[in-house]
């Protein structure tokens, strides 16, 4: 019963957000990962924005971006991970929803499949999707970009 009063206040709040965006025009650092796994992407559905998203969100005071990819991924879906793992693999500027918004794009490929954990409020889906559905249900200007960098190195000999 209380999941969808959740959700409703994460709905709520994101709108107030976006307005005090559009007149302060803040910016924003983050940190998102893409976690791979037998060549699927693992992507989240928040519950006040539609479409496809890497888990990931804003650096707290004093927090690296590697810290802050770890700390993510274990608040939105449950995965522990040590930092040593994830690989820079992107910087991203963007103007997300009227903010200049900078997020570091780590990578990181998994062997074995973990148990996902949500929260069911924030986070309403996490799963792991193939190339043709993240095509076409990404939503974050970040995905896309990393998205695009990781087909453009595929292509590229070593």
């Amino acid at each position: 019963m209380l999941n969808p009063l959740f959700r409703f206040a994460y709905w709520v709040a994101y709108r107030l957000l976006c307005a005090r965006w559009y007149v302060t025009r803040e910016t924003h650092t983050g940190a998102n990962v893409a976690v791979w796994h037998d060549g699927k992407l693992l992507v989240v559905r928040h519950s006040y924005q539609r479409g496809l998203f890497l888990p990931g969100g804003g650096l707290e005071a004093g927090e690296s971006g590697r810290d802050a990819a770890v700390r993510e991924l274990r608040e939105e879906v449950g995965l522990t991970v040590d930092a040593a793992a994830l690989r820079l693999a992107l910087v991203s500027t963007e103007t997300v929803a009227f903010r200049t918004d900078t997020t570091e794009i780590y990578e990181l490929e998994l062997d074995q499949p973990s148990a996902l954990r949500i929260d069911g409020r924030e986070i309403v889906e996490a799963r792991f999707a193939d190339r043709a559905e993240l095509v076409r249900d990404a939503s974050s200007q970040h995905l896309v970009k990393y998205l695009g960098v990781r087909a453009r190195s595929a292509t590229q000999p070593v």
